[in-house]
């Protein structure tokens, strides 16, 4: 939790340390501004490393795993899933939750788990705390806008407005839905390798490869770090595993059963719904054609 908060504190404090180093002609005080941001590519570096290295997998050992919840915070998760046991949830591949949570630690089954759900989750999985530190964090690309444009008035660049663009393409790259994340990833890694090597981040060039890196980080990170609180957490609370059963933010994967995911089951249903719309429309159609046309043709 509090290397949410230093982060979001770092890139703050840094965006003004950056219009101060830039006043000097010389640009003698950039270093100053590598001092602040360098540890926040460093934790991101580290943490998504960590992240990845757990896998979307959760198993055994690999964490032990958060408190449990309060007990007012299970019933409104129970109440929004309708049923007091994953027993009564329909197409659950599991007869219990300890079957479900031994499958999952044994690594006879893995769990996925929507994003959009885990990012708003976030009060429920960690605490308050960490939910409002990963809003905080969501706004680093837009806080982009702000400092581009106090950025080109104070130095007189205005090709530093790149900025804009860039940081929300990365927003945009960083989805983890995107199949060009990885070779967003890469850009990343080389428009930090970019600045640090030039030294500054106050050119056109290097200040929209800065806006493109950090934004394409903070929203790849946060992403991943409220995966993984999610993740742990269902596996000590049965009511946040209804709960996202029940709205189809909850996958399954068994090595006996395959996937199973009530999304699944819900764009099934669907097509079949508008199969059946399609069906009636069409049958409506042929019967008005059948009473428009003389008998006599259709006997022919």
């Amino acid at each position: 939790m509090r290397f949410l908060l230093v982060a979001v504190v770092q890139f703050v404090v840094g965006i003004g340390l950056q219009v101060v180093a830039v006043l000097p002609s010389d640009g003698s005080l950039d270093w100053i501004t590598w001092l602040v941001f360098s540890p926040l590519y460093t934790w991101s570096f580290g943490l998504i490393g960590k992240s990845q290295t757990k896998g979307e997998t959760t198993d055994a050992g690999c964490s032990e795993g958060p408190p449990r919840m309060h007990p007012a915070l299970e019933d409104r998760l129970w109440e929004s899933a309708g049923v007091r046991s994953v027993s009564e949830l329909p197409q659950f591949p599991f007869r219990s939750y300890k079957a479900f949570v031994a499958a999952v630690r044994n690594g006879d089954a893995a769990i996925g788990i929507e994003y959009g759900a885990a990012r708003e989750l976030a009060h429920v999985t960690k605490s308050p705390a960490a939910s409002y530190a990963l809003l905080a964090l969501s706004f680093v690309p837009l806080l982009f806008v702000p400092a581009s444009v106090i950025l080109a008035v104070v130095t007189g660049r205005w090709t530093t407005l790149l900025g804009i663009p860039t940081a929300l393409i990365a927003m945009f790259l960083s989805s983890p839905y995107n199949p060009l994340r990885h070779i967003a990833l890469l850009g990343s890694l080389a428009s930090a390798a970019y600045c640090l090597i030039a030294g500054t981040v106050f050119t056109a060039g290097t200040w929209s490869l800065f806006g493109f890196g950090l934004s394409f980080f903070a929203m790849r990170f946060l992403n991943r770090i409220a995966w993984n609180w999610a993740s742990e957490a269902v596996l000590v609370s049965e009511a946040l595993t209804a709960h996202l059963w029940k709205t189809a933010n909850l996958h399954i994967k068994g090595k006996e059963f395959g996937m199973r995911s009530l999304a699944v089951h819900i764009r099934i249903d669907g097509r079949e719904r508008w199969l059946q719309k399609i069906s009636r429309f069409a049958m409506r159609g042929i019967d008005k054609w059948e009473n428009h046309v003389p008998t006599d043709l259709l006997t022919r």
